[in-house]
């Protein structure tokens, strides 16, 4: 009897450590190599709130449409994942997110231009991540101080071909790369309703302001920029070598290449992008990464309360020194140590002169369309550049 009451007890044990360990459990896709961004504050919020927080690496242009597929299919999804802020309205659309209920209040401590794109007739779909826009990076050693207009980088092109290496280049080829060129000369994407939704029959990438901006674009592309650079699956690897290895004295790029520029040893400074003739600033697009909550998630308010929680200014330093990525939290910004941060400061600048990124789903008409006519305006110098812009609206339209 004796030894059935200390078996018992042992049995007992083992339910209970078994019961102990059983917490609840949350998966947060972060972008990849990136993870490390949120050690900290997912070990915290385990020990605050007795859960697991399972952090998994994902290429953060695929997750959305990774999400998409698994809810297809009805498999298990993430609790959280990234979604870029041109997906909103899509992911919406198919359900794959949750409203955020929890931003009614938390929304005062982003900057506005970063919560925006993710508010949906008042609702929000994602907790601010990063922000994001194409900004200049320049090698010190060939450049000392950031030229200040496209007329001046053309010089130095010219100068630099002479010796069989380049200036400032760029995927310019890519319309993400070179939108900036065609909106500040007053172009734009779709025009804006009444109520604030984009009217996409209202297309202004035939305009004069856009067919100045493609002309721009290709002729210095064809002149200036080396054609590996323009290739579709290697391009963009081609620019960040040639920069690193000091073939190109300066490159159009985004934050994301910041760690692997750091690690290459590239002695590098950040501007904002260059002016144009006529006097306006480059104005490319201005993104924004969320965490989204997938619509699926049975743990909706624990995610809520983490993301939450990793957005405190003192994880979202940590989330910036580690993935050199800015979050757009008030109270970081204002840091003393990020406004004497020179790379954060151009980042911030150029944000504050950028254009949103539209988030309708005829997006995908338009990249699609406009990567062929910048392919044709850039491979024939006399094309007529109106006709090719006239063309790839009408496919869009269509």
């Amino acid at each position: 009897m004796k030894k059935l009451t200390v078996l018992s007890a042992v049995l007992l044990g083992i339910a209970l450590c078994g019961t102990a360990v059983a917490k609840t459990s949350i998966t947060v896709w972060e972008d990849l190599n990136k993870a490390s961004s949120l050690e900290q504050a997912a070990k915290d919020f385990e020990k605050e709130y007795d859960c697991k927080v399972v952090l998994v690496e994902k290429d953060s242009i695929k997750q959305f449409k990774e999400v998409q597929k698994l809810s297809k299919n009805g498999m298990s999804l993430p609790d959280a994942f990234i979604l870029i802020s041109d997906k909103v309205n899509e992911a919406i659309k198919k359900k794959i997110v949750a409203d955020i209920s929890v931003m009614n209040t938390e929304k005062t401590k982003f900057i506005p231009a970063s919560v925006k794109p993710f508010t949906v007739n008042n609702k929000a779909y994602a907790i601010p991540r990063s922000i994001e826009s194409l900004v200049i990076f320049y090698n010190k050693d060939i450049i000392k101080d950031p030229i200040d207009t496209m007329a001046g980088y053309e010089a130095l092109a010219k100068e630099r071909q002479k010796q069989g290496k380049y200036g400032l280049i760029g995927k310019l080829d890519n319309l993400y790369y070179s939108y900036g060129f065609l909106s500040a000369y007053g172009s734009y994407i779709f025009g804006i309703n009444s109520d604030g939704t984009y009217n996409t029959d209202d297309i202004g990438l035939n305009n004069d302001g856009a067919v100045k901006g493609t002309k721009l674009v290709a002729d210095y592309t064809r002149n200036y920029i080396p054609k590996t650079a323009l290739d579709k699956k290697k391009g963009l690897d081609v620019i960040d070598d040639m920069f690193i290895n000091g073939q190109a004295a300066a490159v159009i790029n985004g934050p994301w290449v910041l760690d692997k520029y750091k690690r290459s040893g590239v002695n590098f400074a950040v501007g904002t992008l260059p002016k144009l003739s006529n006097g306006m600033r480059i104005a490319p697009f201005f993104g924004v990464k969320g965490y989204a909550i997938a619509k699926k998630s049975k743990n909706k308010d624990l995610v809520e309360k983490f993301l939450v929680y990793a957005s405190q200014p003192r994880y979202a330093m940590i989330r910036y020194q580690k993935s050199a990525e800015l979050p757009p939290v008030k109270e970081l910004l204002a840091n003393p140590l990020i406004i004497q941060d020179e790379v954060a400061t151009a980042m911030a600048n150029q944000a504050a002169n950028a254009i949103d990124m539209p988030s309708d789903p005829k997006m995908k008409d338009v990249w699609e369309s406009m990567e062929d006519a910048f392919e044709d305006a850039i491979k024939n110098e006399k094309a007529d550049i109106k006709a090719i812009l006239d063309k790839a609206v009408k496919e869009i339209k269509e």
